[in-house]
């Protein structure tokens, strides 16, 4: 039950359903977790081979600050990963967003700072999520006047991605943006990181956001000419794309059962589609302030090969693919949560308490392979 807006103020934050259940030790990298590592990297090293590009994709952490349970299981977490990236060679380490819980502007402010510390020493590329800019606070937990407690892309930029020029990617028009792509120059795939919470922040004349990054999922116009003009643009055929975003509208869903948090994200399948097929896209999509044009012919780019879509958000493992058999890859939620419903068995003191995958793609036999480090189970899907 919600409590009263007092509580909320004073409190700063709240638990809405992640917080990890209590620990059984305080090991940061104990031999239950140590012990099947190895076996996922025996399984890596069978995967990999001389055409093969690897990287890890972990999403959803919802991370809470100043909790020693989710600190622990978080570096838990790093720890198991940093033991993988010792014995077999990993390009990336993508996060698929929602980084933290909810709470006030200081408080989400401090999981990210909290994080970044964990993730000290590790060149990591997020993405953005819908819990990470706080914009649901003032409404629907202080029920406020206005709206003040938001985090702005430019603030979440300062906190958590503003290394990444350092690595070398390509940032998207608006500078300082949450979408960019970056280049495996050697094996010619290029990774694209998309905003799918680029929403607009416009306030009504109260002083309140009119859309939440909560429950608003969408691609700006700058976004979208940037995908079309230049991060799905080549200037030498061979070359391979990969998509990664915290949501999307899944292809298998009729636009009636998107609901209001994805109907925007449609536009990103039809883009998709008419890339594959070198086909011109000349199109307005939705209205008022989600409106969108999309144009280019892509019948005359030096287009690369879709190799999949990863996603976070769901909460779930699933793949379900596009008319064009373009796999979406949805992976679950990183660190164990008390309460939540989830797709697979959670428990602590075993590895099952950690969840992310190590994605192996063999572009000569188009396959990609997700060793699971955790819950669940090996994924091989074929592209």
């Amino acid at each position: 039950m919600r409590k009263e807006p007092d509580f909320y103020a004073e409190l700063g934050y709240e638990d809405c359903g992640y917080m990890p259940p209590p620990l059984s030790t305080k090991d940061t990298y104990p031999d239950y977790i140590h012990e099947e590592v190895m076996d996922s990297v025996r399984k890596i090293r069978e995967n990999q081979g001389k055409d093969t590009v690897t990287f890890a994709f972990m999403t959803d952490l919802h991370y809470y600050a100043n909790n020693e349970n989710h600190e622990i299981r978080m570096k838990r977490t790093l720890n198991a990963y940093k033991e993988i990236a010792k014995r077999v060679p990993i390009d990336r380490l993508i996060l698929g967003g929602d980084y933290t819980n909810e709470g006030c502007k200081t408080y989400k402010s401090a999981c990210f700072r909290e994080l970044r510390a964990l993730f000290e020493g590790l060149t990591y590329y997020p993405v953005h999520g819908n819990h990470d800019d706080g914009s649901i606070w003032d409404k629907s937990y202080l029920r406020a006047e206005k709206s003040v407690n938001h985090l702005t892309h430019e603030e979440l930029y300062g906190l958590f991605y503003d290394h990444l020029p350092a690595t070398g990617v390509c940032l998207g028009k608006e500078n300082p943006s949450l979408y960019y792509y970056f280049n495996d120059s050697e094996h010619k795939v290029r990774y694209i990181c998309l905003d799918s919470g680029d929403i607009p922040y416009i306030l009504d004349d109260n002083g309140k956001l009119l859309y939440d990054g909560q429950h608003h999922f969408a691609m700006s116009q700058k976004q979208i000419e940037w995908l079309v003009n230049e991060a799905l643009s080549f200037k030498e055929p061979g070359w391979s794309v990969m998509f990664f975003q915290h949501s999307l509208a899944l292809p298998d869903k009729k636009p009636e059962e998107l609901g209001e948090i994805r109907k925007h994200m449609s536009v990103l399948n039809d883009i998709a589609e008419c890339y594959h097929n070198g086909e011109d896209i000349d199109q307005d999509y939705y209205d008022g302030h989600f409106k969108l044009h999309v144009k280019a012919d892509f019948s005359r780019y030096v287009r690369g090969e879709i190799i999949a879509f990863f996603v976070g958000d769901y909460h779930v493992d699933k793949v379900t693919r596009n008319r064009s058999g373009m796999p979406y890859i949805l992976t679950a939620n990183c660190v164990m949560y008390c309460g939540s419903p989830l797709s697979v068995a959670r428990k602590d003191g075993e590895i099952s308490e950690l969840l992310f995958d190590i994605v192996t793609v063999d572009r000569k036999n188009r396959k990609i392979y997700m060793t699971r480090v955790g819950a669940g189970n090996d994924r091989e899907i074929e592209y």
